[in-house]
């Protein structure tokens, strides 16, 4: 006998999910590949110091010297949920979907399901960009807002931002890009011990760079400047990012990024960049950083036992009567934490 597949099924709205077509990622892939996503709300942040302690030396006859265990401090946090919804009555599913031809001979059955996918597709997306924008707020500001119905907490994390003096600034004639990238790994390794090799520029710090006058002097000196390398990702999919790979810069051991990405921002209802046009991120993949996700607690209607969720995705999906609605949902709490904060810097350089 076959089993009915249960089309609203989680675990079936969850393989579902594997094929969703992702959202711009490039920070998120970039710089928080390990994701981790707990069994309880609280999420635990360790943010790691570096030192260069070296052992000390003891005579033959003394006992080894006790070095203290320090450079990391913990913090817990809640992270604040997400879990946009959307509606389908009678109304969609009587209605031609997009695309659908005039005489398709689609029922309100078959229709109602690609309603769901799209829906189920589009809540994940509009998940996958906060998160992208979480990452991005957490490496570019130090902070991430979690600011919603019910919600106004601010995660902070002790990032370094440096903004250079109007003399220094890349679009001013003195300013000198290339000695200033130079200063910045050299004061980031000396910090954590973590040389950055990738810096994402803004559009007007990008424009800067290519105008100045020490880039200019130096680019034209038998590649020294920039030499062909393969980028960190593959170039395939930073096509379908918005992102330009600019080559690898040997004079500092910089990958060069420029990335094209907005998000609507809520209190404006304005678009912006996800990079801010004047600034340089600095950072290294290799860096420890986590991408994590708090679990969700809910009652079962059906069994009133109460169940934990884990995982990066809770998809629902229910009915009400009168009218009749079907809600699909989708639920997830996710804080990006960079444990090795010194290993990024923001360089406000226009």
């Amino acid at each position: 006998m076959l089993n009915t597949i249960n089309l609203y099924d989680p675990r079936t709205m969850l393989t579902a999910l594997k094929t969703a077509p992702p959202a711009q990622t490039f920070i998120r892939d970039m710089f928080f590949r390990n994701r981790d996503a707990v069994n309880t709300e609280h999420v635990d942040i360790d943010i790691v110091k570096g030192n260069r302690k070296m052992a000390p030396f003891v005579a033959t006859t003394k006992s080894g010297s006790v070095m203290a265990r320090d450079g990391y401090t913990t913090n817990s946090y809640k992270p604040a949920m997400l879990k946009p919804k959307r509606a389908a009555s009678d109304v969609d599913w009587m209605k031609r979907l997009p695309g659908e031809t005039v005489y398709s001979g689609i029922g309100p059955d078959e229709r109602a399901a690609k309603l769901y996918v799209e829906d189920l597709l589009f809540l994940d997306e509009t998940i996958t960009r906060r998160e992208e924008w979480m990452c991005v707020k957490a490496l570019t500001e130090g902070r991430v807002v979690q600011k919603g119905d019910g919600v106004d907490e601010v995660v902070e994390f002790p990032l370094t931002v440096a903004t250079l003096d109007a003399a220094d600034k890349w679009s001013a004639d003195t300013g000198k890009a290339l000695t200033c990238l130079r200063n910045a790994r050299r004061s980031m390794v000396q910090a954590c011990g973590v040389a950055p090799n990738v810096a994402v520029m803004g559009k007007a710090a990008l424009e800067a760079f290519l105008a100045n006058k020490e880039v200019n002097e130096r680019a034209d000196r038998n590649k020294i400047l920039f030499t062909e390398i393969e980028p960190q990702l593959p170039v395939a999919s930073l096509e379908t990012m918005g992102v330009i790979y600019w080559g690898y810069m040997r004079d500092s051991g910089l990958y060069i990024y420029s990335y094209d990405e907005w998000y609507v921002d809520e209190a404006s209802g304005t678009e912006k960049p996800m990079i801010d046009d004047n600034i340089v991120l600095l950072g290294n993949p290799a860096a420890r950083t986590s991408l994590m996700y708090g679990a969700w607690t809910e009652a079962n209607k059906q069994t009133g036992s109460v169940v934990t969720h884990v995982g990066e995705r809770i998809p629902r999906s229910w009915v009400e009567d009168d009218p009749s609605v079907r809600w699909v949902q989708m639920v997830s709490r996710p804080l990006p934490v960079p444990h090795q904060i010194d290993a990024f810097r923001v360089l406000k350089v226009v």
